[in-house]
């Protein structure tokens, strides 16, 4: 029987990866068919797990690089860390640093001896003022290598979401330029190795609601969307019942249907961690099993506290990276008329649009927008078949949303009321 250990950080592989198979089937059938991907998902589904297995997995049958860029500022920054990402794969680093040896003449013979950081520093340098030829070479380098590639281009949506508004959310002319050119020369590469080099987009945010905003949109259209959604019912079940059978920790009759029902939106990461509060919680009191009563006191006093608060919190920094000042009162104002009136509904986004914008705004057009993100991110999803009412997707989202910022917000349909 298959052993599961608990996997709460931030990425699990091998033994602690669960219920993806078909996932991860559908995954390498693209790749194997020349498919460039842009994984969508929401926060803690699972996206970075998914890379790293199918990465183990596949990884004899191709040269697996995953680039962080949550921290990049710059589209050299791109270049420095496609490369950095190929040292683990040393001939085909060899082959991408000899790009930049004309460039830096301190580089020592033995440049798979040089420590992260001054690699770092030496390309960023070499890189600097013509990224566009370096980056294009790097490809050309990288396609001749003797395997083919998957270059996991992962949180991409942050480096395009910064590039397009800087610190002040202007999306210029300039800046949208930028963008532009980044993304159409990935496109570029992507049709020119076809074959040789697979690139997979992902991110923590929305990659196609960035774009939009920008009226770029039609730069994915050589990615194959991937979606990945929340576990289903039963997937989420077992793993709480393989968790406790490793812990040793029993489940009064029906506790896992009920931890489930309690999230709402079997999301991975929540699943695991409601199972590690409630072990921890038998474990203090010296209990061998859990009941109704236990989880939904944990779920009450410790999902919705202060451990939920540092859980859920990086949802909010998350969605204000996203949205101009205003949108982000906006799409706060929303979620909350959504958590405390059970959902929400344009006319009432409206209502709220108008508290928050300048008089000369297109509400109905700024409703739109935060709402597009809101439900690409999975905040939100339709509740009327018209597409004009709204409702949390995780009721554990919902409960946590209301407990946080409900207190003080009067629905929209009682405003006016003596």
């Amino acid at each position: 029987m298959r052993k599961l250990k608990r996997g709460v950080g931030n990425w699990v592989d091998g033994e602690s990866f669960w219920g993806r198979e078909a996932e991860l089937a559908a995954f390498a059938e693209y790749l194997d068919e020349g498919a460039h991907i842009y994984l969508t998902a929401p926060r803690r589904i699972g996206k970075t797990s998914l890379l790293h297995e199918a990465g183990r997995r596949l990884g004899q049958r191709y040269a697996w690089l995953i680039v962080d860029l949550e921290s990049a500022r710059s589209c050299d920054d791109v270049v420095v860390a496609l490369t950095v990402a190929t040292r683990p794969h040393n001939s085909i680093f060899l082959r991408a640093t000899e790009v930049f040896r004309n460039a830096w003449s301190a580089l020592s013979e033995h440049v798979e001896t040089i420590a992260i950081d001054d690699l770092t520093i030496k390309l960023r340098a070499a890189v600097a003022g013509d990224w566009r030829v370096k980056a294009t070479r790097l490809f050309e380098t990288l396609a001749a290598a003797d395997e083919e590639i998957v270059i996991c281009l992962d949180e991409l949506p942050i480096l395009v979401n910064r590039l397009l508004k800087g610190d002040d959310f202007d999306i210029t002319p300039e800046r949208r330029e930028q963008v532009d050119v980044l993304m159409h020369w990935l496109r570029d590469m992507s049709g020119r190795h076809r074959g040789r080099i697979r690139l997979v987009l992902s991110g923590s945010i929305g990659l196609e609601p960035v774009l939009h905003q920008a009226n770029l949109s039609a730069v994915l259209s050589t990615f194959k969307p991937f979606p990945l959604g929340a576990w289903d019912t039963a997937t989420a079940i077992e793993c709480l019942l393989a968790l406790a059978r490793e812990y040793r920790l029993e489940f009064d009759d029906g506790v896992p249907h009920r931890m489930v029902e309690l999230l709402g939106c079997a999301i991975p990461h929540h699943v695991q961690v409601f199972f590690d509060l409630v072990r921890e919680d038998a474990r203090r009191n010296d209990l061998s099993s859990a009941s109704f009563e236990d989880v939904q006191r944990i779920y009450d006093t410790k999902m919705l506290g202060s451990h939920g608060h540092v859980e859920l919190v990086h949802l909010e920094e998350r969605l204000l990276m996203v949205l101009s000042k205003a949108q982000q009162r906006l799409a706060l104002d929303i979620l909350t008329e959504a958590a405390v009136s059970g959902s929400v509904g344009l006319a009432s986004a409206l209502v709220l649009a108008g508290e928050h914008l300048p008089p000369e705004a297109e509400l109905r057009d700024a409703v739109r927008q935060v709402v597009d993100v809101l439900e690409h991110d999975g905040y939100l999803q339709p509740k009327s078949s018209d597409g004009t009412e709204y409702r949390f997707v995780s009721n554990y989202v919902r409960d946590w949303w209301r407990k946080r910022h409900g207190g003080f917000h009067q629905p929209v349909a009682n405003r006016g009321r003596s």
